[in-house]
């Protein structure tokens, strides 16, 4: 996902030195209720104070006591708790704003954008304070909340711009990678000749940035006007994922919605002479995808015809990435892939506004092996 400022993490374990390695490094810190924020914020903030309390009052010994022979203790010890008095409420009120009343405010400030501007957006999922996963018109997004800073020639902040981003991963698709990318999967010249070349003069364009293997429009805060501002420019990058022979990545959609969408979409009546359909999966530079095509001539004996492009339909591949991460190896993959299609294809055989109206339709794995479903 791509980097926001600020970052926020989860501080409700952080050690000592991870503390304040991220206090450093300008991150916010989130906790789960205000009792652990207050804990940590003052445990780890007392030991530097008490540190500084220790230096001030050895100083203040090293001045005192050449001077007098009967210190006044009370002043002494008075003048050494500064540290606490002063810093310690100042760091309190700095870290409890910025770990709940602002991070609340971020929270707002995306729940509006996405309700004002992505009306027609589904499968709403909160990633992370900054950022959410969305889905619109068949293609997942990752959109966020982020503070760009304008610097002048000498490199000297002179504003921060708050901005709402929005993006779409892509991968071409298979048997063309080399089009548009080269060996190291980074972005040809070509690839950016041709979209500078459509993005040119066009306002719903503007915003937007390619990148390697990202497609980024940027919204700044101030300069958002018309409500179709926003989808103008993502019906654009749907486009451009189409004109160049992409297909998007999801990030957070689970399997069985994001296929069950997927088969929906492409749903649609198909030529008169298309007898079967083949649903397989190819290898990618993410992993796999899923695939449909159609062909007019079926042989049982021979799988050929499974290789046959007399049909193909808008939205030809979806994306598969899947990185173990909730428990699944790829054999319970497949068998979750097989149990969607078995149980939503024969639904459709007897409806003649399927896709799959009295059609062969074939499932074909990794393995090159053919099972057929209807």
């Amino acid at each position: 996902m791509i980097k926001t400022n600020p970052t926020y993490i989860n501080a409700d374990r952080l050690t000592f030195k991870e503390y304040f390695k991220r206090v450093v490094q300008n991150d916010r810190l989130l906790y789960s209720s205000v009792w652990k924020w207050w804990k940590q914020t003052t445990l780890y903030c007392c030991v530097p104070l008490a540190i500084g309390s220790l230096l001030l009052f050895a100083l203040i010994l090293y001045q005192e006591l050449p001077l007098r022979e009967d210190p006044n203790w009370v002043l002494i010890v008075a003048l050494t708790l500064q540290p606490f008095i002063f810093m310690l409420p100042l760091i309190w009120v700095g870290s409890y704003y910025y770990s709940f009343p602002a991070a609340r405010k971020i929270t707002r400030n995306l729940q509006q954008f996405i309700s004002r501007y992505i009306p027609d957006a589904s499968y709403i999922t909160p990633r992370s304070l900054t950022n959410y996963t969305l889905y619109r018109a068949g293609i997942e997004f990752d959109m966020g909340y982020t503070v760009i800073p304008e610097t002048n020639s000498k490199g000297k902040v002179l504003r921060n711009h708050e901005c709402f981003f929005i993006v779409v991963y892509y991968v071409p698709q298979p048997g063309t990678e080399l089009r548009w990318l080269d060996e190291n999967g980074c972005m040809r010249e070509e690839l950016v000749d041709e979209w500078d070349a459509y993005c040119e003069g066009k306002e719903s364009c503007k915003p937007l940035n390619l990148q390697d293997c990202a497609m980024l429009a940027l919204f700044k805060k101030k300069e958002l006007n018309a409500p179709h501002q926003v989808t103008d420019t993502m019906d654009q990058l749907q486009y451009l994922l189409k004109r160049f022979g992409f297909y998007a990545l999801f990030v957070s959609m689970p399997l069985e919605e994001r296929i069950s969408d997927w088969l929906q979409r492409i749903d649609r009546p198909t030529p008169a002479d298309i007898t079967a359909i083949s649903i397989g999966i190819s290898q990618t530079v993410t992993g796999h995808a899923l695939y449909l095509i159609g062909a007019r001539h079926y042989d049982e004996a021979a799988d050929d015809w499974a290789c046959t492009e007399d049909f193909v339909p808008v939205q030809k591949y979806l994306d598969l990435s899947f990185d173990g991460k909730d428990g699944k190896d790829w054999q319970q993959v497949r068998k979750e892939i097989s149990r969607i299609f078995f149980r939503y294809i024969p639904k459709r055989v007897y409806d003649n506004s399927s896709l799959f109206y009295h059609k062969i339709v074939t499932l074909r794995f990794d393995d090159g092996t053919l099972t057929r479903i209807l």
